[in-house]
């Protein structure tokens, strides 16, 4: 078995440029990578790196390595923008590659390292990860770091592979959190399952407290440092988040729900274009688990770590990314080892398969035509559907000529899948970004900062960070809680929340297919019915007593008041509001005064308004969309 090193530059180098291509092309698109990307922005607008903010106030939901990350990058960059936040994601992606190539050269070769390197980094959930921005793509170096880790030390037994683990469990720790003890350390108690000598050598138990330890070193001081009291420190903060996060997540469902075979569902479409030989790789691979070391090796930490994940109730398809890596090395010493035997029927089938979805991206720019987004036709996107179809015209002529080794398919393949990449990144997501993208739509806003002008900015109904890394601008979030409260009583604080969100649905729901001449603009008839319709929804909910339903609707009126006499004060002022809550919201008032429609547009799923009082709007130096009175 012969291993060589000197294809590792290229492939790291084709790998870097795969995943960096037009990474700054498009902006930081919800949920999460304007979260992430609003963390170190904050870092380094306040110097504060030890705590992570989010619109001002303590997030307490991810460690931060990442954030420390991009703030390194966006202080030498300039700016925390598409490219310099996910810089972070793509060198963690190439540090995978190259850890993968080292690992699978050790198991098999040059043949498997080199094939396992391509098989990786052409999947299409690895590439996604690669340039998006989250937590995942970090942890997965984490742990591919210790897997490379184990395997040195199961080799040589030299002290400094323990370092290696458990330094990478030590950063993954502080990359995501609990979720990085899970994959080494069962890794260990399954490898060394009968061998209790091999598994004391590996010090695991001191290793996972050096571990805890040094992420404390960080938590601790954090919590405290957002805490009044070290109480509250430990159990809104500490506790509270461990509980919500791991336990909740993992076990109670509390987010991302899923069924036991999710992950069933979700590997075939993540592996492609590779799912199309997995069939043959899983069949060989479950023959030749215990033929040798690497084998049982790689089986040991995928299989457990795949039944944890799939026994937890809360799931997504990112969560198992620290697989990929030793799923990838299977199919390099399938390939490598086996010379990827199958009929010309078999390899027929997977290149038909294979220019199957050549030709649904051919149909692109036609699907485009008839959905809502039929306006975002360009000439780039018919020249992406031209791709498409001549991709799927070259696959289908090879697979009629095709000879000779049963590897040809896959390199036809795997350049294909790179070229279709290139497109995705070059094409495909910056024509998708002016409907993922909340940065035009926060414009007027960035204006009134670059010009020093003080205001005031309201999120009604809902918060999200999207907007407040694009308005560069902290906003107060209101109607987003319970209203009504009386804090001299005790209340069943769960039941007012199910009976408010059932009320709210009702009121939206009520007021959706009432047609209005405007939307920015009621007619006093229009108003008139959409009152009665909001009255309606709340008399027709049987679950609650008719006191209950004027009781919320009070309360509802006096907190639109009160915003409203606050947002029509002397100082400049604005607020985000969904379309859907303001068929609602406005009419509610007693006495609304102007309303101001800066701009409205589809932000994601949303359609979203920016609205300014009189004292705001005459800032703007703009003309009227619409107002509101």
């Amino acid at each position: 078995m012969s291993f060589s090193l000197k294809p590792l530059l290229a492939i790291l180098l084709l790998a870097l440029v795969l995943f960096s291509w037009n990474m700054g092309g498009y902006d930081l698109w919800p949920a999460d990578e304007p979260r992430f990307g609003e963390v170190p922005r904050e870092m380094l607008e306040s110097g504060d790196y030890l705590a992570p903010h989010v619109n001002g106030e303590p997030y307490n939901e991810k460690p931060p390595l990442l954030f420390w990350s991009i703030a390194g990058v966006a202080k030498v960059w300039g700016a925390v923008d598409g490219w310099s936040a996910r810089v972070p994601s793509a060198l963690s992606a190439v540090l995978v590659i190259a850890l993968t190539y080292l690992l699978a050269g050790r198991m098999g070769g040059t043949t498997a390292a080199i094939w396992s390197s391509v098989f990786l980094m052409t999947c299409f959930r690895f590439w996604w990860q690669a340039r998006t921005v989250q937590i995942d793509m970090l942890l997965c170096a984490c742990m591919t770091l210790c897997l490379y880790g184990l395997w040195r030390w199961d080799e040589e037994r030299n002290k400094k592979w323990l370092a290696v683990i458990y330094l990478g469990m030590a950063a993954g720790m502080l990359a995501k959190g609990p979720p990085a003890l899970v994959f080494p350390l069962l890794f260990i108690l399954v490898y060394y399952w009968k061998n209790t000598t091999g598994r004391k050598a590996t010090h695991w138990v001191l290793g996972t407290l050096f571990t805890i330890a040094l992420t404390a070193a960080w938590y601790i001081p954090a919590r405290m440092a957002v805490a009044d009291t070290a109480d509250e420190a430990l159990q809104s903060g500490i506790g509270g988040n461990l509980f919500r996060n791991t336990i909740g997540r993992m076990f109670l469902g509390v987010s991302k729900a899923q069924s036991p075979w999710y992950y069933l569902t979700t590997l075939p479409v993540d592996w492609m274009p590779w799912t199309l030989i997995f069939p043959w790789a899983l069949a060989w691979f479950w023959k030749v688990r215990r033929s040798s070391k690497a084998h049982w090796f790689l089986w040991c930490w995928m299989v457990p770590a795949l039944i944890f994940f799939s026994i937890s109730i809360g799931k997504r398809a990112i969560y198992i990314m620290p697989l990929f890596p030793a799923m990838a090395i299977v199919l390099g010493l399938y390939i490598s080892q086996c010379n990827f035997e199958i009929t010309n029927r078999a390899r027929k089938t997977l290149l038909f398969a294979w220019a199957f979805a050549m030709v649904l991206l051919a149909l692109v720019p036609v699907i485009i035509g008839y959905t809502e987004y039929a306006h975002a036709q360009s000439p780039m996107i018919m020249a992406l559907g031209a791709c498409g179809a001549l991709l799927a015209l070259l696959t289908i002529v090879h697979a009629f000529r095709t000879r000779g080794s049963a590897t040809v398919p896959l390199k036809f393949v795997s350049a294909q899948m790179m070229v279709f990449l290139f497109l995705m990144a070059s094409v495909v997501m910056p024509a998708i970004n002016p409907y993922k993208s909340a940065k035009k739509f926060c414009a007027p806003l960035r204006d009134l900062n670059a010009r020093s002008i003080e205001y005031k900015l309201y999120s009604l109904g809902f918060s999200r960070e999207e907007y407040v890394l694009y308005s560069e601008h902290f906003h107060e979030a209101r109607f987003t809680g319970l209203v009504g409260l009386d804090p001299t009583k005790e209340q069943d604080l769960w039941s007012i929340a199910t009976f408010q969100k059932d009320a709210r649905k009702a009121i939206t729901e009520a007021v959706e297919d009432i047609e209005l001449s405007s939307l920015y603009d009621y007619t006093d008839t229009e108003r008139t019915r959409l009152l009665e319709a909001i009255e309606g929804a709340l008399i027709e909910d049987d679950d609650y007593s008719e006191e209950e339903l004027h009781q919320f609707e009070d309360a509802l009126r006096e907190e639109i008041d009160t915003f409203n006499s606050e947002f029509h004060g002397d100082k400049p002022a604005f607020l985000f509001v969904q379309e859907e809550d303001w068929r609602w919201l406005n009419p509610l008032h007693h006495d609304p005064g102007k309303y101001i429609v800066v701009s409205g547009m589809n932000v994601g799923s949303r359609h979203v308004l920016l609205i300014a009082n009189e004292t705001g709007f005459r800032q703007l130096n703009r003309p009227v969309l619409r107002q509101v009175s």
